[in-house]
């Protein structure tokens, strides 16, 4: 396997001999299907932390096949390093950007090696960027903060209390970062999710699109500046920038950490009104959307007659598909009821 020359870099010597490494390895494991490898997150705007992962979009000539994907995943985990900065690979096909675009890599990327597709990506709608966006603090809160209530039920319902209330960090705190194995009791997911939430309510409320976690917390000053602005600085500021995402051993800190967490199920729950008026709105306009939109409603329940009004007129409506995901929502929200 021959050294690559990256043609951009992180700026930090070990970050980029990891990534000459992972993506020599792919190209020598995948010859002739990577047209371009692509450096984004906070690495590639020099914002980053300790326990920042490493965020590396590579580019494919077509799109890999079931076999590929998971000798990809195989590859992608033995490049791995054993310590340090995590790895988190994304594969891309040409046709893809140069039919969608990418807002992240258009707005916050370096190419590190390979063709620079760029120039000739669309510019990514802003509804586009919104139907994508709206939905990533619900996968954060439903597949992190939530994960074994949302595991064992399916979803979960409205509004949303800690994921524990007797524990010390109110069970936001995590036994080791994302993508790693070794023990760090960290609150990354707590960080991560405010940011994204505060990335959709900027979308929605202000029609604003954001690059990177930081810039979230900027433009929620500079367009939103609620009563939810200063908690939402502190968080950042100490989870993310002061405490590496890390829980803090002294016990001033811990103190500090406890009541920054405090209010983050009054703010999640914020976002999931946003969210569900946003859910109503996509499962009016119909087709895939729409199908999108019913299956949420049966992830996260709304104990509500206008959400359940609409999916009780899309189980009865034309569009096969939408029926079918529309049915299988009203299941699942009987049998939160039921629960109830």
């Amino acid at each position: 396997m021959d050294e690559i020359r990256l043609l951009d870099g992180s700026g930090n010597g070990r970050v980029d001999a990891i990534l000459r490494d992972v993506i020599a390895t792919l190209e020598d494991a995948f010859p002739g299907r990577i047209s371009g490898s692509y450096l984004f997150g906070s690495h590639a705007d020099e914002s980053p932390v300790a326990t920042s992962d490493i965020d590396l979009c590579l580019v494919s000539r077509g799109a890999f096949s079931a076999s590929e994907k998971a000798r990809w995943r195989q590859t992608v985990r033995a490049c791995a390093p054993p310590s340090g900065p995590a790895l988190d690979v994304v594969a891309l096909s040409e046709e893809d950007l140069l039919r969608d675009g990418h807002f992240r890599i258009e707005a916050n990327s370096r190419l590190l090696y390979g063709d620079d597709l760029r120039d000739r990506m669309p510019r990514q709608s802003f509804d586009r960027y919104l139907r994508r966006n709206v939905h990533a603090p619900w996968d954060y809160i439903a597949q992190v903060l939530h994960a074994p209530a949302y595991q064992a039920a399916g979803y979960l319902v409205y509004p949303l209390d800690y994921p524990d209330p007797g524990g010390e960090f109110y069970g936001y705190d995590r036994p080791r970062l994302a993508h790693r194995d070794e023990p760090a009791p960290n609150v990354q997911a707590l960080v991560n999710t405010a940011c994204w939430i505060a990335t959709a309510i900027v979308a929605v409320e202000a029609g604003r699109t954001v690059a990177a976690k930081g810039q979230s917390v900027r433009l929620y000053r500079e367009t939103i500046a609620d009563d939810w602005t200063p908690w939402l600085e502190a968080l950042y500021e100490h989870g993310n920038r002061r405490w590496g995402h890390l829980v803090p051993a002294a016990p001033a800190d811990r103190r500090l950490l406890r009541d920054l967490c405090a209010p983050m199920p009054a703010f999640v729950n914020r976002y999931l009104r946003l969210y569900r008026d946003e859910l109503l709105v996509r499962c009016r306009e119909g087709g895939a959307g729409a199908a999108e939109a019913a299956g949420r409603l049966g992830e996260i329940v709304y104990p509500d007659e206008e959400a359940a009004a609409t999916l009780r007129a899309l189980a009865a409506g034309d569009d096969a598909d939408v029926r079918s995901v529309a049915a299988a929502s009203q299941r699942r929200v009987r049998a939160a009821h039921e629960q109830r």
